[in-house]
């Protein structure tokens, strides 16, 4: 039996433990049950879809292990850049920074996409 969910027993708890957790059952999470939560899985599941193109993989029981790895280290590089991990009810408006974020990512990706066209059609 699945470990209750950190962020379910204490709402201080580090962002990163709880994502760790989650990634150990995200074949599993279900349906969403708010827009929060389809929003939550759309981001974990971009995460996973571009580990596993980094990896040239499509299964997934490759893909965990280096994510896992991965938010280890973005947990470690938030702790020296900030001091502090990252929690929820910081002061800061997460839905502002999602979408930030999503903008950037939009942008790589086109970014990509360029490249690989002109890698095609030198």
């Amino acid at each position: 039996m699945q470990q209750p969910n950190p962020l379910q027993d204490n709402n201080n708890e580090p962002v990163a433990n709880a994502l760790l957790y989650d990634l150990s059952s995200i074949a599993e999470i279900g349906e969403p049950k708010s827009a929060e939560d389809y929003l939550y899985q759309q981001a974990a599941t971009l995460a996973i879809a571009i580990k596993a193109y980094m990896l040239k993989t499509d299964d997934i029981r490759e893909v965990l292990p280096h994510l896992e790895q991965d938010i280890k280290e973005r947990k470690q590089l938030g702790l020296i850049k900030y001091g502090v991990e990252l929690k929820p009810f910081n002061g800061r408006n997460t839905v502002l920074d999602m979408y930030e974020e999503a903008l950037d990512l939009t942008f790589y990706s086109k970014c990509n996409v360029m490249e690989k066209l002109n890698a095609a059609n030198p």
